[in-house]
């Protein structure tokens, strides 16, 4: 039951605030519910608004000048309490804590941070969704009107790895082009959008190693001419230009396409 260390200004409890349909419970240390005489069997809850009626709202505010915010605790049942005792959510200055009784809820599971506008996560594994059952999405938006700015994920390298020059590898949207790269070099990899018959074409700023190979699929047509300073390579079917088989290249240089065969299928050996 309620401690009570002095004389109090008004009831403990009172209701309906000057009109407001409010309970005030002015208890200086705790409110302690009980089991319930009747033996409920979902033991003793605080209901606050009306089923299917009043909606219910639980303010629970922070202290005065020099002290914290607002502040819970969820206790486990007793037969899984073995390695934490309870689940704490608090309200330091501006941020919002989420921790356990095992870390302490400065060094929680995961916070908010009102200052930088960031969620974040200590430890553990970020779960979308339900394993074989109920696929995840995860939707990370754009900017605003007249922004170049889209989704944007930054992955951090490890302690010993993170160099003067890296620290970190981004992947985000810029405009309405996908880019991946290091912090200092985003475009290093990105794929640009003509929206002209819907045409994406992926660009690597330095060089790029494949460790198994590439596959080449023939085309039934030959691919529009290469740009300025650009060169393509692709394989033919027999219709375009070379035979069935064959493996292509053209570049474009001085205004002048040329094209030529890398491979010729008929003159290779056997496999």
């Amino acid at each position: 039951m309620p401690t009570y260390e002095r004389k109090f200004d008004y009831p403990p409890i009172r209701g309906d605030l000057e009109g407001l349909r409010e309970w005030a419970f002015q208890f200086i240390k705790s409110l302690h519910l009980a089991d319930s005489p009747d033996n409920n069997p979902i033991g003793n809850p605080l209901e606050v608004g009306e089923d299917d009626t009043t909606v219910g709202v639980v303010k629970i505010y922070g202290g005065g000048a020099g002290d914290d915010g607002a502040e819970s605790y969820w206790y486990l049942g007793s037969d899984d309490d073995t390695n934490i005792e309870y689940y704490h959510i608090k309200v330091v200055a501006d941020d919002w804590f989420f921790g356990t009784s095992a870390g302490g809820v400065a060094n929680g599971s995961f916070r908010y941070d009102r200052g930088l506008g960031e969620w974040f996560f200590r430890e553990g594994l970020l779960g979308v969704g339900w394993n074989d059952n109920t696929n995840g999405t995860i939707e990370i938006y754009g900017d605003g009107t007249a922004s170049t700015s889209g989704g944007e994920i930054k992955l951090f390298l490890a302690a010993d790895h993170d160099a003067a020059y890296i620290d970190s590898f981004r992947i985000r949207v810029y405009q309405d082009d996908p880019q991946i790269g290091p912090a200092g070099n985003i475009d290093s990899i990105s794929c640009n959008y003509t929206g002209s018959g819907g045409i994406y074409k992926w660009t690597v700023e330095d060089q790029m190693e494949f460790i198994e190979a590439v596959k080449l699929l023939e085309k039934s047509t030959d691919p529009a001419a290469p740009a300025e300073g650009e060169a393509i390579v692709w394989m033919s079917d027999g219709t375009g230009k070379g035979d069935d088989g064959d493996v292509l290249i053209a570049s474009t240089a001085g205004g002048v396409t040329k094209w030529g065969t890398l491979f010729d299928h008929s003159g290779g050996a056997a496999w």
